[in-house]
């Protein structure tokens, strides 16, 4: 319970610095990249811009790609070590299960694996951009989706678990037996109840702006031009098969969903942030005392340490 308070805040502030290099990179590009390969500058005077997070870091061979990666991976190690959902008080559920007659998984377990998977899947199984996508492809992109579901949808459920929003719609998310547990109030109520309202409405925005760009594509002006030798060749990037980017209302849905995406992934682990900031853990003092002796079990003396450390294996070298 001591170290897990450090160890969730790093593991946010990883998570924040990963999104937060995502967006800085994507508006980078699109002002100072506004040339094809070539040299020869893009007809709508625009530098490309990703729809999602995901079709900009799709690369481990880019910048961009290796650095969200990076970010990203230490966060999703971090969060899991720290073990919060079973450390920290303003978080802890008790033996609150999902369904207590079909499943017995308890909802701290299902906060600590399942976003956090999700994580994982999402950064480890790069998606492909839908223009340089095959039938194979198909099937990383599935498992991305999954990553991300499992990610945002997985830690929704369990922040409004918590909270006990939404308990009279679904009666999974009540808290008869977290009462004992649980008494979130005042600030942190607030704070984190708007978070999760941060994270329902941007991811909603960003899964309206995808559908809208897959379904208007050929209609709305003006999309994305690619050629299609090249984007179909592993060993060529999207920048290099893109010969005219969008514009107009197509150009203003990708922005919009590429932003509603980096803002609900801040926003969800800024979340992180704020329950370490309001938990009463991280305010325990550990070991102030040094340690003042060490037992020599050969000996069967304890071995007082005044001036130096003494260190003493045991029998089996230990």
């Amino acid at each position: 319970r001591f170290r897990s308070p450090v160890l969730l805040l790093c593991g946010g502030i990883f998570g924040l610095m990963g999104f937060s290099v995502a967006f800085v990179i994507g508006l980078l590009h699109f002002f100072m990249r506004k040339t094809d390969h070539n040299g020869v500058p893009y007809k709508s005077g625009n530098g490309y811009w990703p729809a999602t997070v995901s079709e900009m870091v799709y690369s481990w061979n880019s910048p961009e790609g290796r650095i969200f990666f990076g970010f990203c991976l230490i966060s999703a190690l971090l969060i899991f070590q720290s073990w919060y959902p079973f450390m920290l008080r303003n978080v802890y559920t008790g033996s609150e299960a999902l369904c207590n007659r079909c499943s017995p998984i308890y909802w701290i377990t299902f906060r600590q694996v399942v976003p956090v998977v999700g994580l994982l899947l999402l950064i480890c199984v790069s998606t492909v951009p839908a223009s340089m996508a095959t039938f194979s492809d198909d099937f990383a992109v599935v498992v991305h989706l999954m990553g991300a579901g499992m990610m945002f949808m997985g830690y929704i459920v369990s922040e409004m678990k918590c909270l006990e929003l939404c308990s009279s719609i679904c009666s999974c998310l009540e808290g008869k037996k977290q009462a004992k547990f649980l008494d979130i109030e005042g600030p942190e109520r607030k704070l984190r109840k708007a978070c999760m309202l941060t994270v329902v409405l941007f991811y909603m925005i960003f899964v309206v702006c995808q559908v809208a760009l897959e379904v208007y594509q050929d209609t709305l002006c003006c999309s994305d031009e690619f050629e299609e030798g090249r984007k179909s060749l592993e060993t060529y990037s999207l920048w290099y098969a893109t010969i005219n980017t969008a514009s107009g209302y197509y150009l203003a849905i990708k922005i919009i969903s590429f932003t509603s995406e980096v803002v609900s992934g801040m926003a969800l682990i800024f979340s992180h942030i704020i329950i370490w900031y309001y938990c009463e853990e991280r305010h325990c003092h550990y070991a102030e005392n040094a340690i003042m002796e060490v037992y020599d079990e050969e000996n069967s003396v304890d071995v007082h340490n005044q001036a130096t450390t003494i260190y003493v294996a045991n029998a089996h070298g230990c």
